[in-house]
């Protein structure tokens, strides 16, 4: 349960500084194509921390979906303060579309992550065997 807390609490930290960091130097016209790569790259960060935190053998089977989604939620979120006019009907379908890109990219960035780390823990394990 810890290393699950850990993964959603850097992860929700390093989305907001990366949109952050984006908006001062991005148009607000740009955040919404901005979203889905930050929540990807968190999720890989989340998926690694994940990885390494959690017993070889224990498996995952609902938390890469829950995570996901907890990292979509925040990049959306975030997306209402930056842009505020997306908050319109008018702009339902972009903040829509953004949503399920960052959703996707959040899944598959922490399959990912979990898988990088277990196969990295592996082999270092056999590392230290032959020696």
């Amino acid at each position: 349960m810890k290393a699950i807390l850990y993964a959603l609490v850097t992860g929700v930290v390093g989305i907001v500084l990366l949109l952050g960091f984006f908006s001062l130097f991005t148009a607000p016209e740009g955040m919404p194509m901005l979203v889905p790569p930050a929540v990807g790259f968190n999720a890989l960060v989340g998926g690694w921390n994940l990885g390494l935190r959690t017993p070889k053998q224990q498996p995952l089977p609902g938390v890469p979906l829950l995570v996901a989604v907890l990292f979509t939620m925040c990049g959306t979120a975030l997306l209402w303060f930056f842009c505020p006019w997306l908050a319109d009907p008018s702009g339902f379908k972009p903040l829509l579309g953004t949503a399920l890109v960052s959703f996707l990219c959040g899944w598959a960035g922490l399959r990912i992550g979990v898988w990088i780390a277990r196969r990295s823990r592996e082999l270092n394990q056999s590392n230290e065997d032959r020696r």
